[in-house]
């Protein structure tokens, strides 16, 4: 806020004052709002420009908050792509436990597996900003990516090739 916008509004709130009037208080947003905000923000600005590309300060204009905001919930800029990392493996787990029935019949298994599969891709414009952000990183690959994204999906994928063998009746190979 410049002087003179400081001015006029110290200015408006001596005349309201006066007129016996409240000045009204700007409402500012609870901090789980601001922390979804920033979450949703820096996925969808991760995934435009990718990790190296995209600044702090960037995100917190586009949230529409102060920078010190990403140190506050996240404590860097590496803390606030793990959570957005969080939420693509919180999506994407798989319940290959619920696939692992023994007699169900393997054209069912496939049948109940894809739905499970493509539900993320139903979360409206969420689900695309996570699929740019997931490209972002088969092009430029991050250690964070690594750390946390590659564990879940070698899971999944084990677990899912142990079922399919299961059910086809061939040896495990992991």
């Amino acid at each position: 806020m410049g002087i003179r916008e400081g001015v006029d509004a110290a200015g408006a709130r001596a005349r309201m004052r006066r007129a016996g009037r409240r000045p009204r208080r700007r409402r500012h947003a609870t901090g789980s709002h601001t922390r979804k905000r920033l979450l949703l923000v820096a996925l969808k600005l991760l995934g435009q420009r990718g990790y190296a590309n995209t600044s702090t300060r960037a995100i917190a204009q586009a949230a529409r908050v102060n920078i010190a905001a990403i140190n506050y919930y996240f404590h860097s800029k590496e803390g606030l792509y793990y959570a957005a990392l969080d939420q693509l493996v919180f999506a994407s787990k798989l319940d290959v436990a619920a696939l692992s029935t023994p007699d169900q019949p393997i054209d069912t298994l496939l049948h109940d597996l894809f739905p499970s599969l493509l539900a993320p891709l139903r979360k409206g414009r969420t689900a695309g900003f996570a699929v740019r952000l997931c490209l972002h990183e088969l092009i430029a690959p991050t250690p964070m990516c690594r750390d946390k994204i590659a564990p879940v999906i070698r899971a999944s994928h084990q677990a899912l090739a142990s079922v399919l063998c299961s059910h086809l009746g061939a040896s495990d190979a992991h």
